[in-house]
């Protein structure tokens, strides 16, 4: 990315920069340049990545890449779900490696830095948000969830406007 090309996109704006780092050892001197001049052109930055066996299946390895995108203000935006075509097999995780892998992530890096883990369905059906399951149990008006830490604890919902507030009573 040179500085002669930001300066021509600029009459286009605005044009949001999307880019594509899987590992933290693409995060190059050079890489980390381009980024950085994007951003300093005034043009948005964000990050897709590619969950890949074998490459960057371990909370410790996208922990270091996405910090190293935010160091140099890209936003990891997804953590995209292997699609299942012919012949890639081998780098696909399973989609419970993924929904871990957030879970662990949440707590160990700021909310800017996590991506949203995200299914392409197959046959172009649209993107699916993957998300671990936070919610123990719910009851009327309460609700009990699990911190990262895994920590139990309530959430009262207010009284409902309606005046059916289904038996429970807010925190008032």
């Amino acid at each position: 990315m040179t500085s002669e090309l930001v300066r021509a996109l600029k009459a286009f704006h605005p044009i949001w920069i999307m880019t594509h780092f899987n590992h933290p050892n693409e995060l190059t001197a050079r890489a980390k340049k381009a980024c950085e001049r994007l951003v300093n052109g005034g043009f948005p930055v964000m990050n897709q990545t590619v969950l890949l066996r074998g490459i960057n299946d371990r909370a410790e390895t996208l922990e270091r890449l996405f910090r190293g995108l935010v160091e140099v203000r890209v936003r990891p935006y997804y953590l995209l779900q292997t699609d299942p075509v012919r012949g890639s097999s081998h780098l696909r995780t399973r989609l419970s490696k993924g929904v871990e892998l957030m879970d662990r992530l949440q707590g160990r890096l700021t909310g800017i830095a996590l991506p949203k883990l995200i299914c392409d369905t197959p046959g172009g059906l649209g993107k699916v948000p993957l998300l671990p399951d936070y919610v123990v149990s719910r009851t009327p008006g309460r609700t009990t969830l699990r911190t990262f830490r895994g920590e139990h604890v309530d959430y009262v919902d207010p009284p409902c406007e309606d005046g059916d507030n289904a038996g429970q009573r807010g925190l008032d």
